[in-house]
């Protein structure tokens, strides 16, 4: 029976989107083979939409890559809009879109530090991806 052995497994987990912003320095968010960033403002919104609806959102991919003796950093596979996107959004860069008025008026157009506590709370705490490392 055909059962080659992988030689690396699969690990399944959720990251933070605030890590995207926090820890940025850690990943290769685009690596040599990525293109370049190119989703539209409007797409950028439609996936914090998304995010805050508790949508699915496609797992990001991770892999871990010695960069030298004592560092490895995160490449990114695939997931650099998303990742890219959560970042501007964490630092005020991108805006919510005005989709969200059905979800709370005080989700419109505001930019991540100008909503109330709790909804900073909220995006810090339960917004995450799904990531396959």
């Amino acid at each position: 029976m055909f059962d080659p052995r992988p030689l690396y497994e699969v690990v399944q987990d959720t990251i933070p989107i605030r890590e995207f912003k926090a820890y940025w320095e850690e990943y290769v968010v685009r690596p040599p083979y990525q293109r370049k960033s190119v989703w539209s403002r409007k797409k950028k919104q439609a996936l914090l939409d998304s995010l805050f609806r508790r949508y699915y959102v496609p797992h990001i991919v991770i892999r871990d890559v010695r960069a030298s003796d004592s560092q490895t950093v995160r490449e990114v596979i695939d997931g650099q809009q998303r990742i890219t996107t959560a970042k501007e959004f964490l630092s005020d860069e991108i805006p919510l879109p005005d989709s969200l008025v059905d979800v709370d008026e005080r989700l419109v157009g505001a930019t991540y530090s100008s909503l109330p506590s709790e909804l900073r709370r909220f995006v810090d705490r339960e917004m995450k991806y799904s990531a396959d490392k």
